[in-house]
């Protein structure tokens, strides 16, 4: 067992540092979920032997939280070129230094940006949790993006299933019920 733990690792270090697009989402039955850029596939005897795929895209970009997220952080950033904007016209003015508009241009990007990625971590544990259920609820296998070669060629796509329960799911949270 370390010794596939320290493997995947390895590989996970070998593949980091890539775009959003070289996340892969991968539900094993033995090992749980692992997220890396590679899949070791491994045939065991007495394991599920059904897979599936998921266009990981997909799911985010059409998630509800996704979108909801994506509009506040736009609504956020709205308001910090506005306050900006304000601040430049003082500065232009002379009623205010440039270096307090400079400060304040570079803390609240990076407080936004940090805003983004955890929220983005969030939703991305969110579906990753989601799509691990389903494959243990109906004895899938294998989860992996599409973006992956066909490891056995029948592979069924469970991407609108995914989407409508992580939907239904977040309507559910917003209503309160």
């Amino acid at each position: 067992m370390k010794k596939v733990l320290y493997f995947l690792v390895f590989l996970c270090l070998l593949g980091g540092g890539k775009a959003f697009a070289d996340f892969k989402i991968i539900h094993d039955k033995k090992y749980g979920s692992i997220s890396n850029k590679f899949f070791i596939y491994l045939n065991l005897k007495d394991e599920w032997k059904k897979t599936a795929k998921l266009n990981l895209l997909r799911v985010f970009e059409s998630y509800l939280r996704t979108i909801d997220s994506d509009a506040a952080l736009q609504r956020e950033g709205n308001e910090f070129q506005t306050v900006r904007d304000a601040m430049v016209r003082k500065v232009g003015q002379g009623l205010m230094d440039k270096s307090v508009v400079i400060k304040y241009d570079s803390d609240k990007r990076a407080e936004i940006k940090q805003q983004r990625d955890d929220k983005v971590h969030a939703i991305l544990a969110e579906i990753q949790r989601t799509v691990s259920d389903y494959a243990v609820k109906n004895q899938i296998r294998a989860v992996v993006n599409d973006q992956m070669p066909n490891l056995k060629g029948d592979e069924v796509d469970v991407t609108n299933e995914i989407l409508t329960i992580l939907n239904n799911h977040y309507a559910l949270l917003v209503s309160g019920n």
